[in-house]
């Protein structure tokens, strides 16, 4: 963030000259790295986590009754909703299954929307989760360049004005559940459809031929029966329909053990591919570190397994491939003169490595 500079022996300086250490950092230091940090709560400007608008599909009252025209029927289980109902409409009471009636006879015409067979009334709802990726505070991309009827993720993705370092790119994440809902008792076919989209991005996006021999799999590697057992089975058959030769196979948590301690515990005993259970086509797992030549390797498929839930599959493209994707979208003049204005990036990206390397 270039907030400070390091002066040594775990001594800073603000860009106003102000010295501070480790043990005493100033407060607007701190908020200023609370509101650079990428992963925070959602910013209001952008829209209230709190009170996300939220379009709620209401039906007609079936009834023979000509008193009822202004009537309509809320299911039981979106009774969350009552609380903010629109001015004027007013619960009056039950339908024989249970569901809320609604009388609109109150409310603003305004308010609703009729159709033939339903209505629509704006509400709002709390989101679930409020923290996200965030932008560091402040930083706003579109005054960086032309960016007419570029939307925010496009914006982001167009790191050449800046002259940033490019790192890699992240074309695509698929998700899909294991069954018809968030949680089911046994892993499912969810896994089995990521894995393979991803798959297929990566041929659509660099060629049959480097998904074939130029790509990689981090696994989610939980180590447990029946876990391990299904997901080798699902990097292996993906292998084996895109006529992979060989994927090298790498699992992080293999290694450092699964945040669950049962689980975990599998692993001591047997470790990842020591069952008989794993299915090793077409795929060569690693259990020690292999140095592996960066030119030679294009993409890495990053599996996320769950059991009986949502599953996730990301595409991952090193810094060389993207930089080759970069100058087929934006061209020979394009790149250059982001590289020139990188060599400056980069030059200072190393710098503060450095010292903060030499103050640790």
């Amino acid at each position: 963030m270039n907030l400070a500079a390091s002066s040594g022996n775990r001594h800073y300086r603000t860009l106003q000259e102000e010295a501070f250490d480790t043990e005493n950092i100033p407060g607007h230091i701190k908020q200023q790295v609370i509101d650079g940090t990428l992963i925070r709560k959602i910013d209001n400007s952008l829209f209230d986590p709190a009170r996300v608008p939220y379009t709620l599909p209401i039906s007609p009252l079936s009834s023979d009754k000509s008193d009822t025209p202004d009537c309509y029927v809320l299911k039981a289980s979106q009774r969350e909703f009552l609380k903010d109902l629109p001015p004027g409409v007013e619960v009056t009471g039950r339908t024989e299954s249970g569901d809320h009636i609604l009388n609109f006879s109150g409310a603003d015409s305004s308010t609703n929307q009729k159709e033939i067979h339903q209505i629509y009334t704006r509400l709002h709802k709390k989101l679930a989760v409020s923290s996200a990726g965030m932008l560091p505070a402040g930083l706003n991309l579109s005054k960086l360049y032309n960016s007419n009827h570029h939307p925010r993720g496009i914006q982001i993705a167009l790191a050449l004005e800046t002259g940033a370092n490019i790192l890699g790119a992240v074309p695509e994440v698929y998700i899909n559940a294991d069954g018809y809902k968030p949680s089911i008792s046994k892993p499912g076919i969810g896994n089995y459809i990521s894995f393979a989209k991803a798959a297929g991005a990566v041929k659509g996006i660099l060629g049959d031929a480097s998904l074939k021999r130029h790509t990689a799999v981090y696994a989610h590697g939980t180590g447990t029966p029946q876990n391990r057992q299904t997901e080798s089975a699902i990097i292996s058959k993906t292998a084996q329909a895109f006529d992979a030769d060989c994927w090298q196979v790498a699992a992080i948590k293999c290694f450092l053990g699964h945040p669950t301690g049962p689980a975990a515990g599998d692993q001591i005993s047997t470790r990842w591919v020591s069952g008989a259970d794993v299915t090793t086509e077409r795929l060569q797992f690693n259990l020690a570190h292999q140095k592996i030549n960066p030119a030679d390797l294009h993409t890495i498929l990053i599996n996320s397994k769950g059991f009986g839930g949502n599953n996730a599959t990301g595409v991952l493209v090193s810094p060389q491939k993207t930089m080759e994707l970069l100058h087929r979208l934006h061209g020979k003049v394009a790149c250059s003169a982001y590289e020139k204005k990188n060599q400056t990036i980069a030059a200072r990206s190393q710098e503060t490595s450095r010292a903060s390397f030499q103050a640790n």
